[in-house]
């Protein structure tokens, strides 16, 4: 399976990997106070609006126990709340803070224009055979980690 086709596909995921990782390295040190544990979770909680603990420690892959402290010094820093349901009072929501907030957008903006830079390398038709590709094997992947869930 180790043909040359799979190992300059993962040379190129490993660029773009790089990219995205340094995109949270910038945010990181602008926010220095800002672990990137905690950059993930205030990632997790944008794309979602509100979610359980549950979500966020099935997300990250780590146990609710794991994920309490830094959530604990994210609502230290007002960059996250808890919100009890009315209908439940056993559950407690996670949501962004309006600092969060403005924190996860440049973190959209930033991932945004590096997404506009790579369709830009390529013309309309590449785009749309591009986007096309991708979906399909983002549907792919979906469907492998659901079995492993």
């Amino acid at each position: 399976m180790n043909s040359q086709r799979t190992i300059e596909l993962t040379e190129l995921i490993n660029v773009l990997v790089q990219e995205f990782l340094e995109i949270h390295q910038n945010l990181n040190d602008t926010y220095t106070g800002i672990s990137k544990q905690e950059l993930n979770i205030i990632s997790i909680v944008g794309r979602s609006g509100s979610v359980i603990m549950r979500e966020i420690a099935e997300q990250v892959r780590l146990a609710v126990s794991s994920v309490t402290p830094t959530v604990d010094k994210l609502v230290e820093k007002k960059l996250v709340r808890r919100e009890r349901s009315e209908e439940d009072r056993r559950i407690v929501t996670v949501a962004l803070t309006e600092k969060g907030q403005k924190i996860y957008q440049m973190e959209v903006e930033s991932y945004i224009r590096l997404s506009a830079s790579i369709l830009q390398a390529l013309s309309d038709n590449e785009q749309e055979q591009f986007l096309r590709y991708f979906h399909k094997v983002a549907d792919s992947l979906r469907k492998d980690n659901a079995g492993t869930l």
